[in-house]
């Protein structure tokens, strides 16, 4: 109800995460989507790509590596990219 609201980003951030402890990626990822797109300087931003990746893979689909790569090039410092960079390696071509 309130788009401008500073907890949206938490707010959608919780909700992804929600579906993924139900095992709904498919509900997820639009969730993780929406927060980057919607706030990208958020500070949520690397684990939303994180976890969009995971929920991308967890169903099988290979278009999670490149947001993988997305996150260890953007944000590398992060322990976001590090866990991006261990996924790349094991479970990217």
């Amino acid at each position: 109800q309130n788009p401008k609201d500073a907890r949206v980003p938490d707010a959608r951030m919780r909700l992804g995460d929600a579906y993924v402890a139900q095992q709904r990626f498919r509900e997820a990822i639009p969730e993780y989507e929406a927060l980057a797109s919607e706030y990208p300087d958020s500070s949520l931003i690397p684990s939303a790509l994180l976890r969009q990746a995971q929920a991308r893979l967890a169903l099988g689909d290979q278009t999670g590596c490149p947001l993988l790569k997305e996150l260890a090039d953007r944000h590398p410092q992060t322990p976001e990219a590090a866990q991006a960079r261990e996924a790349l390696s094991a479970r990217c071509p």
